[in-house]
């Protein structure tokens, strides 16, 4: 009997073992997927104000050629 409860012992040891993984397997892909995302909104974030800072750039740009083109028209 002792060997049989000794081998049910590792038995539940080891299933225990195995479930505790498990659920820091599951821990960890949820906060990846978690993190993921808040990545992926805080980039399109950045992105939209890439994209206004380009075309306001782009505008004061074609603004200053236009001045200095006048600019050279008067000398």
């Amino acid at each position: 009997m002792g060997r049989k409860k000794k081998k049910n012992l590792f038995r539940y040891i080891y299933i225990l073992f195995v479930l505790l993984l498990v659920f820091f397997l599951v821990v960890i892909l949820a906060s990846s997927i978690i993190r993921y995302k808040v990545n992926l909104n805080e980039l399109n974030q950045v992105k939209k104000q890439y994209e206004e800072l380009k075309e306001k750039y782009e505008k004061n740009l074609i603004i200053y050629e236009k001045l200095k083109m006048l600019r050279e028209g008067r000398k």
